[in-house]
């Protein structure tokens, strides 16, 4: 039996889960803050300190979102290995620093459009684009001094220049 303050909110009810449901689909990319100091493994004493943070991506029609799911730090230098990026489509991270410096570009094949080479049966190699709906990301960045953001965008010739991510660090 439903009360009489149960029924003046009925009308109610469509215009609350038309709103929900408008929020849980927002086009915004995602934002979070990472404390450096509760990172595994960090060291601030640390001559050099990596950092090593993985994400998820996934696409659900035309829309891509990137979450956050590992992160932790390590001391020492690694090797630059370069820009590997052979397709077309790539993930870009720019890292801003709070002190004025200019900001970093690093580049990373996207986990999510891979274009290869094949070898066909007539003898000849072809590029292969390959799609997938999820995949997983790793970056690794050296920890600078006032490091203040991290911007993951998505971009290619299929699909527009897109922000995912935006990761700030804190102390």
């Amino acid at each position: 039996m439903m009360t009489s303050s149960c029924k003046r909110l009925l009308p109610y009810r469509s215009a609350f889960a038309l709103l929900l449901g408008f929020l849980g689909v927002s086009c915004a990319p995602s934002k979070e803050v990472i404390k450096l100091h509760e990172v595994p493994n960090f060291d601030a004493s640390a001559e050099v300190t990596m950092l090593f943070l993985t994400f998820d991506l996934n696409k659900k029609g035309k829309r891509e979102t990137a979450a956050l799911t590992k992160s932790f730090a390590a001391a020492g230098k690694v090797k630059d290995s370069g820009s590997h990026v052979h397709g077309l489509s790539r993930i870009e991270t720019v890292i801003y620093y709070s002190d004025g410096n200019p900001p970093k570009t690093l580049y990373a094949e996207h986990p999510l459009y891979k274009d290869r080479e094949v070898f066909h049966p007539d003898g000849t190699i072809r590029k292969v684009s390959e799609r997938a709906s999820s995949g997983s990301l790793t970056l690794r960045i050296p920890v600078e001094k006032n490091m203040e953001t991290l911007e993951l965008f998505s971009t290619g010739p299929d699909h527009s220049h897109k922000k995912l991510f935006t990761l700030k660090f804190a102390l």
